[in-house]
């Protein structure tokens, strides 16, 4: 992909999409569900990024599948 293709990607796109934005208080959240959960921390950062989205369901075959955290129920694909 061309550099200028690639920039009119992430403005039309991809930006349009995204909630939810790294940020200091993502990564706090993540820590602190690491610390609760024992999940591998990038699992956690995914976790929290759901969480703050206000996600109802975070799919994933890698967490406890039927496990709630606040709001957010964790749902396997493949269960």
């Amino acid at each position: 992909m061309k550099p200028a293709d690639m920039a009119d990607y992430l403005d039309l796109v991809l930006w349009p999409h995204c909630s939810v934005l790294p940020s200091v208080n993502l990564y706090r959240m993540a820590a602190t569900l690491h610390a609760q959960t024992q999940y591998r921390y990038d699992d956690c950062l995914i976790v929290a990024a759901a969480l703050a989205s206000g996600a109802a369901v975070l799919w994933s075959e890698d967490l406890q599948h039927g496990r709630t955290m606040g709001s957010l129920r964790i749902e396997n694909p493949f269960a």
